[in-house]
């Protein structure tokens, strides 16, 4: 099939990267506006995650009777599961705003000073990658979680507590064993997001497509769903190359093909493996089964161990493609038959 890919095509369309920080759920770009509506509004919208969604409408329901804002909620789980999206929902079924901040933008208590000053009743202070928050961070969030107060510095040098709106927090991570155990103690709620099955991506290829104007048949949001390693971030991001592709071909139908053209292009094979992924695969293939650890299989393949344990590892782990073991990680027999090209 001889399709026109984005790759291949000259745009003005240009956006500036937002800011590192702290910023409110009304800031953003185009780009960010996009993403804004490809994600549920409801809870009763959002696919997938049954159980953990099941309990945080209950918590939700409780707290709104009693006209109080939701416990702090602590998100962890591989990255593009929804955990943002989560976050969000809260804000929209309590009434509050979603305040966004990033973990590693904040490099000290007084960053967080102003913010925290600054939420309203309800308000979701969301903190993504919580875990790279400084440990003196972390601490200062104490007071702030549980007696909803803050310590501030005054003119003259010396300290001063002051009283903030009870807020909710909700932190993100993707590796809760890094935060401090008394931090974690004061999030009352705490949930894992795993991920999706080929059915909940189905339906979520279907619902996203059908909001970028897209009609796909149960067989081509399948062979999508196939191809984006559990992952509705993934999901969405392939069907905005798949938009391009249908728009630019003037293509009047959605077929297995176009969707197979469209993940080819961001580097996806038919089992959902990236290019990464595959050296991955080869590194550890060349130990003929011997465990490989984190630190060497990065610098085999040189990629940065973080990236590889929270991008690419959690989905061939899985697959039934890599084995962690106490020595390092292992192909598995799957894992050369996909190394090789053959479906799973």
């Amino acid at each position: 099939m001889n399709i026109e890919s984005p790759a291949q095509l000259e745009t003005d369309a240009q956006g500036d990267a937002p800011a590192p920080g702290i910023e409110t759920d009304a800031q953003g770009d185009a780009h960010s506006s996009l993403d804004a509506i490809l994600r549920p509004s409801t809870l009763d919208d959002f696919v997938g995650q049954y159980e953990l969604v099941k309990r945080l409408r209950l918590w939700l329901r409780a707290a709104i009777a009693r006209s109080e804002p939701l416990d702090h909620v602590l998100f962890s789980g591989p990255p593009g599961l929804g955990k943002t999206t989560l976050a969000g929902l809260i804000a929209k079924h309590t009434g509050g705003r979603c305040i966004m901040a990033s973990g590693p933008a904040i490099d000290r208590p007084a960053d967080m000073v102003g913010t925290l000053a600054g939420l309203g009743r309800g308000d979701v202070l969301f903190i993504d990658e919580v875990h790279r928050l400084p440990r003196a961070c972390q601490e200062y969030l104490y007071t702030a979680m549980e007696q909803f107060r803050i310590d501030v510095t005054t003119e003259r040098g010396g300290t001063t507590s002051i009283p903030i709106e009870h807020f909710t927090l909700a932190g993100a991570t993707t590796h809760e064993g890094l935060l401090t155990g008394p931090f974690i103690a004061r999030f009352g709620i705490r949930e894992r997001l795993e991920p999706y099955d080929l059915e909940a991506l189905t339906l979520i290829a279907q619902a996203s497509g059908h909001k970028l104007g897209l009609s796909l048949e149960p067989s081509p949001a399948r062979t999508l769903a196939r191809r984006c390693r559990g992952t509705p971030r993934t999901v969405n991001n392939v069907l905005k190359r798949l938009r391009d592709m249908v728009q630019v071909n003037g293509l009047e139908s959605v077929t297995p093909d176009v969707v197979e053209a469209a993940a080819s292009v961001l580097g996806y094979d038919a089992n959902g493996l990236d290019s990464m992924d595959r050296r991955i695969l080869e590194a550890l293939a060349q130990h003929n089964g011997r465990a490989v650890g984190l630190t060497a299989l990065g610098q085999i393949v040189n990629e940065v161990e973080r990236t590889i344990e929270e991008k690419h590892e959690p989905f061939l782990v899985q697959m039934g493609l890599v084995l962690r073991t106490p020595k390092g990680r292992v192909i598995t027999e799957l894992g050369r038959h996909a190394m090789q090209g053959g479906l799973i």
